[in-house]
């Protein structure tokens, strides 16, 4: 969703169905990583509110995933 554009927790939350605190977590895990960056903006009733954005460029993200898990997969089945 955050690929889509700038979105905020409330909304990820109520698309994924899942409680906001969780979201929140997850949100700060990925702004530690420097995946995505905090941005403030103004909300339709000129409210404060926090949204995200990806700061990155994940293209390769997925290739480099696959290759941590087949490695990780790899390990597991050399010590059984």
């Amino acid at each position: 969703m955050i690929s889509e554009g700038h979105t905020n927790p409330g909304d990820i939350a109520e698309r994924l169905n899942k409680h906001r605190s969780s979201i929140e977590k997850h949100l700060r895990i990925l702004v530690t990583a420097g995946i995505i960056e905090k941005e403030p903006s103004l909300n339709e009733r000129g409210q404060l509110s926090m949204r995200y954005r990806i700061s990155i460029d994940l293209s390769g993200l997925h290739s480099f995933v696959d290759a941590v898990l087949k490695n990780q997969n790899h390990k597991d089945n050399s010590t059984s």
